[in-house]
């Protein structure tokens, strides 16, 4: 899919009179609430803030179509992996939790507005997740085993939306990109839009 946009930039590019631009930023993700891979209250961490960028071609002022990288999300925790025995706060064994996923996609995006102005468009994307336990408890066994939880992504079409000021070859833009994971019964730490701030120049 990424060669077939790539060609289609290619011909936009040979065919009128655009311009291509690049851009890098930084994208905040948002948290699941508690017990969807952490548990308030036992050790975690996650890093929700990731750098991004984004390769667009411009075929005039109002609209564009392109490439965005949004983010790599990770996360550690201690969890209790019977469920039950945390929400009623009884002992039980922590194990390990490991998780890592990304973010990325196609879009199409118009522009309203001269200097400062509003976006608006739709993102072809999708999200994945993985977690790994390299000692998961089983409390009828009574044994520790390493386990990989894959989320199977598939592609999902959203809306994505924002704000940007442009001064010259330079835009700045603030948008909510699409990330929530798609695919099966496993969702990821992130959930629903990322919030991503670029700087992007036209060439």
């Amino acid at each position: 899919m990424r060669i077939v946009l790539f060609a289609s930039l290619l011909i936009c590019s040979s065919a009128q009179a655009g311009d291509f631009a690049l851009g890098i930023g930084m994208s905040v993700f948002d948290k699941q609430p508690n017990g969807i891979w952490y548990q308030k209250g036992l050790p975690e961490t996650w890093e929700n803030r990731s750098p991004s960028a984004t390769i667009r071609y411009d075929f005039n002022r109002d609209f564009s179509i392109g490439y965005q990288y949004t983010g790599h999300v990770t996360s550690h925790a201690l969890v209790k992996t019977n469920e039950s025995y945390y929400w009623n706060n009884l002992p039980y064994p922590l194990s390990d939790l490991h998780g890592s996923g990304r973010s990325e996609g196609f879009f199409a995006s118009g522009r309203y507005g001269d200097a400062f102005y509003l976006t608006y468009g739709a993102m072809v994307y999708r999200s994945t997740w993985d977690v790994y336990f390299p000692d998961h408890y089983n409390d009828i066994t009574g044994t520790r085993t390493s386990e990989n939880i894959h989320h199977k992504p598939n592609w999902r079409i959203m809306p994505m939306g924002g704000v940007g000021y442009r001064k010259g070859d330079y835009s700045f833009e603030m948008n909510a990109l699409p990330v929530r994971c798609f695919g099966d019964e496993y969702p990821a730490i992130y959930q629903n839009y990322a919030l991503n701030l670029s700087i992007l120049k036209r060439f």
